[in-house]
């Protein structure tokens, strides 16, 4: 059965207050920490790939380390945002900048625990997920760190002083006690379900943040500064995090609901139901359901670039609710890095070998595209079962040339002709209603439309559901005053 109207929750505030939603018809696309789940946008990523892929992977962890660690003698803070994720070899500033970064390469890697790991990674039999990975990556921090501040103090960037001495012999000692889990990953292979890996995996990680805590603790007396915090402590976990970055690009919502029957959609998303309903038409393009808004969807540019404003038709996603998230195979789903990118760094090695990862990328462009954005829409729109009771549509914004994280560039317009009607909440107050009525009244004059529909919801006693009554009554003439 197809759908003919969708319906949109808002509250007074939104409608009428500094956002003046429905004078300017506007509708927001949310960030995912403007949703109300915390887990919106979460993606079971997870590893598996050849020598090639792993080997760049830790090369560019060291390579974000590098340049955090110039910042880090360059600015007085530092936080996650700081990581720079998108870097290769090539966007170093200058020769003697990529000789220095190689020396330090060629320090991290010739090291027998790096050797290990490498070979450890790239022959697991099972995927690697984020939270065996930060723990896999804290093992080599030290050793990295090590590397990159020794190059420093080689090179005269750093003074040899009794703190940096303290921390080489501390990495010294983590470096030699630390070994890869070879035992471990024989029994993960080979007996035990991928549940059981995944959860002990878990558990190491949980081993490892316990002693973070700990430590930061025991510190309280004399707080380690939060640059190093990220710089000593937290930087593999929150160089994991900022590697979905390189899969998809950012993406933004608005909700709409299929129905407006379930009592605590009205308290939740409108103001404990003092808000409203916002009652839109369905558009169809080829059996797709579909909205044409009004937005930024380019840029002109000139002395002073600005936003270029164009129609666009947006489709309407229903909400898939699963008891899993979709998988993500990072190294065969890199969108995100340019052509150069992924042929000069992430897919290939020093000596030119291609790896297996990227022959999808690059032999079957057209079947690679198809199954990318199939992946990307079915992260969109996939959402936990115990929210199934929103019967949640939503309509997506994203842009892999546009950058879409200025709020003001999320707000697109709608056509007054696709809101068909407005659903008064039980709560909404007379004097609401008639600042309600007004505008639409005047927006029905300008455009000649006399078929604007106004409706209350109740509480229905037999169905323990909201209902909805039309105020069949409330009708604007365009001749003259209502």
């Amino acid at each position: 059965m197809m759908i003919e109207y969708l319906y949109r929750l808002r509250s007074i505030d939104a409608l009428l207050g500094k956002r003046e939603e429905l004078e300017r018809q506007e509708i927001y696309f949310s960030s995912l920490d403007q949703l109300n789940d915390p887990m919106e946008g979460y993606k079971d990523i997870f590893w598996v790939g050849d020598r090639i892929v792993w080997k760049n992977l830790l090369k560019h962890y060291l390579l974000c380390l590098e340049r955090l660690c110039v910042l880090a003698l360059l600015s007085p803070e530092l936080t996650p945002l700081d990581i720079p994720i998108f870097i290769t070899e090539d966007k170093l500033p200058t020769e003697s900048y990529k000789e220095t970064f190689r020396k330090i390469c060629s320090n991290f890697f010739k090291n027998d625990l790096t050797e290990k790991y490498i070979q450890f990674l790239s022959s697991a039999q099972r995927p690697i997920r984020r939270e065996e990975l930060i723990w896999h990556l804290t093992k080599l921090h030290n050793l990295a760190l090590s590397c990159i501040f020794l190059q420093y103090e080689n090179q005269k960037l750093m003074k040899k002083n009794a703190e940096n001495a303290l921390f080489h012999d501390l990495v010294k000692d983590y470096s030699i006690n630390s070994t890869p889990p070879l035992a471990l990953d024989r029994v993960l292979n080979n007996q035990v379900a991928s549940q059981v890996s995944d959860y002990l995996w878990v558990l190491n990680y949980n081993f490892i943040s316990q002693l973070a805590l700990i430590n930061k603790y025991n510190s309280v007396s004399n707080p380690i500064s939060p640059k190093k915090e990220i710089l000593f402590l937290s930087f593999p976990e929150h160089y994991v995090l900022a590697l979905e970055k390189l899969i998809y690009p950012e993406w933004y919502v608005a909700c709409f609901l299929g129905n407006v029957t379930n009592p605590a959609m009205w308290a939740h998303y409108a103001n404990g139901h003092r808000g409203v309903c916002l009652k839109f038409k369905i558009r169809r393009k080829n059996e797709t359901p579909i909205i044409r808004l009004n937005g930024v969807k380019g840029w002109q540019s000139g002395k002073i670039s600005h936003p270029v404003h164009l129609d666009s038709d947006f489709r309407f996603y229903k909400v898939n609710y699963s008891k899993n998230y979709p998988e993500v195979d990072f190294f065969r789903s890199l969108g995100r890095p340019s052509a150069s990118a992924l042929q000069s760094f992430w897919y290939k090695s020093e000596s030119g070998e291609e790896s297996a990862c990227g022959e999808g990328v690059f032999k079957n462009k057209e079947e690679w595209h198809r199954r990318y954005w199939e992946e990307f829409n079915s992260g969109v729109i996939t959402k936990l079962k115990d929210w199934a009771y929103e019967n949640e549509y939503r309509l997506v914004l994203y842009g892999l040339a546009l950058d879409y994280c200025s709020p003001e560039h999320r707000v697109f317009k709608y056509y007054f002709e696709d809101l068909e009607g407005i659903i008064f909440g039980i709560n909404t107050t007379s004097e609401e209603k008639m600042r309600i009525f007004k505008i639409i009244e005047n927006k029905c004059i300008r455009e000649g439309r006399t078929d604007f529909n106004f409706y209350q919801a109740y509480y229905s006693r037999g169905t323990s559901e909201i209902s909805i009554l039309s105020l069949n009554l409330v009708k604007f003439r365009i001749d003259k005053k209502f």
